[in-house]
């Protein structure tokens, strides 16, 4: 079987590539049936082994990290473990719709770093300017990182679905206790 290298450097089977004719028809033929469909929209993933932590880990560890950009601008987030935790409830409680995958609290990504920095008992001092932003997480996630946008996980929330991580001191706190 072929596979299609994706830009995150992880693969997938070309049946599965978004582009693929076949998938579409499938996923036209799910909405006419009595399957359902959920559509999930993430946030920022925090977790060891990859992403953002990856990359902010050295620069904050050496007390030189701080907020992206202004720091001003919302990160809707979610932790590793709350988005696997909450795939697989969709999988098992089916929840219709378009399912926010973030973190029920409204952070800035001034006070995620203030946290960060924190639970990594190291100073948040300076601000990150963006085109260091743009040169460490390229432009795509820059983008995301820089931008911000205030979302909330209502419909996860409704669904009767318990985050292990909701606040930012408990996921940071549990992110670097590991290491």
């Amino acid at each position: 079987m072929r596979r299609t290298r994706l830009r995150d450097s992880t693969t997938c089977p070309n049946y599965a590539w978004p582009g693929n004719r076949r998938l579409r028809v499938a996923v036209k033929r799910i909405a006419k049936g009595n399957l359902f469909q959920t559509i999930l929209r993430t946030g920022v993933v925090v977790g060891l082994g990859g992403g953002m932590i990856q990359s902010i880990w050295l620069p904050f560890k050496l007390g030189v990290g701080g907020p992206l950009g202004t720091g001003k601008q919302i990160m809707p987030w979610i932790h590793m473990q709350d988005l696997c935790s909450l795939i697989q409830y969709i999988i098992e409680k089916p929840v219709r719709g378009v399912v926010n995958a973030v973190a029920p609290e409204i952070a800035s990504n001034k006070d995620f770093s203030k946290a960060f920095a924190k639970a990594l008992n190291r100073p948040c001092i300076f601000n990150v300017p963006e085109f260091v932003v743009h040169a460490i997480f390229g432009n795509d996630r820059a983008a995301l990182l820089l931008s911000g946008a205030k979302v909330e996980p209502k419909e996860a929330i409704a669904s009767g679905f318990k985050f292990q991580y909701p606040s930012v001191n408990e996921a940071v706190k549990e992110l670097t206790r590991k290491r």
